[in-house]
């Protein structure tokens, strides 16, 4: 099973939904998930049915936020919740996968409020009654090298998010490609990078999905780097960031 979990910043112009043409045509994507939509329901209808799909969508605020998933009309789904912060859903029926939960998340975008994502994060994985996998992006690092630039970020930030994840017992999947997933795309020597889109697995997970594979893949014109995450796929230790228990 093949998904992309992207920020895409935005779905109003026209190059972010070619790209997501050309990466459904060539990656055979199953599942898409983006966050940072910034458009409504009714773009994402029109979406769903130009590119053939099923999905539902949360809608921006304004010009901010917004969430959108779409899959393949051969996948069985039940969704669970959906909020600005996430949706859920339960696959149910996926070729030769057994059944499980995929939760897209968005961290909120001011440090402040930041907790609340926390106390979402750890909802949905506590009530989730199958192995859970969670990607998106998190809006935060968990170490202070996962960021290169100006404007660290504080110790009880990055502890905040740390603190979630240990307490749900999540995994990092790992990565393969470059370090980082975010840049604020300017010139050095005010270029900040930072991983900030990732993906996390429940201890469940890891015994029914051992072979989960994220790839970072390039940046385009996004600040925010797609992730494509392989399920069920054997991966290749060439060039892989292994996998971290909390």
């Amino acid at each position: 099973m093949s998904c992309l979990v992207w920020n895409c910043q935005g779905l109003g112009g026209p190059w972010t939904v070619r790209c997501l043409k050309e990466s459904l045509r060539t990656l055979s994507l199953d599942l898409i998930f983006l966050s940072e939509t910034k458009c409504n329901t009714s773009r994402i209808d029109l979406l769903k049915s130009r590119f053939d799909l099923f999905g539902m969508s949360v809608p921006a605020v304004g010009c901010s936020g917004g969430l959108a998933m779409f899959w393949d009309k051969s996948i069985s789904t039940n969704l669970i919740s959906s909020s600005r912060y996430h949706i859920a859903i339960n696959v149910i029926s996926m070729h030769s996968l057994p059944s499980f939960c995929f939760v897209g998340f968005y961290g909120d975008p001011t440090s402040t409020n930041r907790h609340v994502s926390w106390l979402t994060l750890k909802e949905l994985v506590q009530d989730s009654e199958l192995p859970c996998i969670i990607a998106g992006d998190f809006n935060e690092i968990f170490e202070p090298h996962e960021q290169k630039g100006v404007n660290p970020r504080s110790s009880p930030q990055i502890n905040g998010f740390r603190e979630a994840i240990v307490q749900v017992g999540l995994t990092d999947l790992g990565y393969s490609g470059y370090k980082f997933t975010w840049t604020n795309k300017r010139i050095h020597p005010q270029t900040t990078k930072a991983r900030l889109d990732r993906g996390f697995g429940s201890m469940e997970w890891f015994e029914v999905m051992p072979n989960t594979v994220v790839k970072h893949m390039a940046f385009g014109a996004s600040d925010h780097a797609p992730l494509l995450i392989n399920i069920g796929e054997i991966p290749t230790t060439q060039g892989i960031e292994r996998r971290r228990r909390f």
